[in-house]
């Protein structure tokens, strides 16, 4: 061996590692950078042929790749507009607000996004994101999913949505059986939910689980924050078995409302149906507790 290829050996083995920890600083670098895709590096023995056919001695070089095929994890932020991808797929990006040549769009993986001064939404590398837009009817209709030409940037200033009160409210939690039962049942426990009025307001409706003398029985009674009172009802749950904790019956169905606000209750399917007195025309709001089994 020459000291020619002695030394070329001992440098492709530096080249190599130096390329491997670059790569280590740039995936500690961009730990919490969006849509960055580790790299890794993988050595890979080398060897030529010398000139009178003999193998020349083996050397090392890096070979460089990335997992862009691995999903990062997704992690919560403050901003409404921040998006991530489940799965496969990527963002579409442009140049341009409302891009008509297809060269000047892009994809990414990164979902940090913030309106600019015309309401369109744009990462931090000053590209616009693309979108399907919906009709009045909230239908996309005849769209061309294989090109870029049927998308338009999404523009916050353009969207709007009429709000809907809540209509339908499901409950569901844990109480401690043995509170029940007592010669003297101890204080109601209480929980709370929130729903929205016809006109977007957030209220909410107050739930207080009395524990009675018999076991495994409680009265619940339905409270608007504001002290309305609506109705009670009994209800006995399962003490045993795979239906152990699941409401047994319900009974003794009451309302305490005042008119125009109204309860009722069917205990067949578990449902309370509220009418609450907060407009010209009151609002219905049934309650799914969960049906007796």
């Amino acid at each position: 061996m020459s000291i020619s290829y002695a030394m070329q050996t001992g440098v492709s083995g530096l080249r190599a590692n130096s390329t491997a920890v670059g790569r280590i600083s740039e995936n500690i670098a961009n730990a919490n950078t969006d849509g960055y895709r580790r790299s890794f590096v993988q050595m890979v023995t080398t060897s030529t042929l010398s000139q009178n056919g003999t193998v020349a001695p083996s050397g090392v070089r890096a070979v460089q790749g990335s997992e862009i095929s691995t999903e990062g994890a997704l992690r919560a932020t403050d901003q409404a507009t921040d998006l991530a991808i489940g799965g496969p797929g990527f963002f579409v990006v442009s140049k341009q607000p409302n891009e008509t040549n297809e060269a000047n769009f892009m994809l990414t993986r990164a979902g940090s996004f913030l309106p600019d001064e015309n309401g369109n939404l744009r990462n931090a590398a000053g590209y616009y994101l693309a979108g399907f837009p919906y009709d009045q009817t909230a239908s996309l209709g005849m769209i061309d999913r294989n090109q870029f030409g049927d998308l338009k940037t999404v523009n916050l200033g353009s969207l709007s949505q009429t709000g809907s009160p809540t209509g339908v409210m499901t409950i569901s939690g844990n109480i401690p059986a043995q509170q029940t039962g007592l010669a003297t049942p101890g204080e109601p426990f209480l929980s709370s939910a929130e729903y929205y009025s016809p006109l977007g307001a957030a209220q909410r409706m107050q739930f207080s689980w009395q524990p009675g003398a018999v076991d495994n029985q409680w009265t619940l009674s339905f409270n608007g924050a504001d002290g309305t009172q609506y109705g009670n009802v009994t209800v006995d749950f399962h003490d045993s078995g795979p239906l152990a904790g699941a409401p047994r019956q319900y009974s003794n169905a009451t309302t305490t409302a005042n008119p125009p606000a109204n309860f009722a209750f069917n205990a067949g399917t578990g449902v309370a149906v509220l009418t609450i007195n907060n407009g010209a025309v009151p609002q219905n709001l049934a309650i799914n507790i969960g049906a007796p089994c």
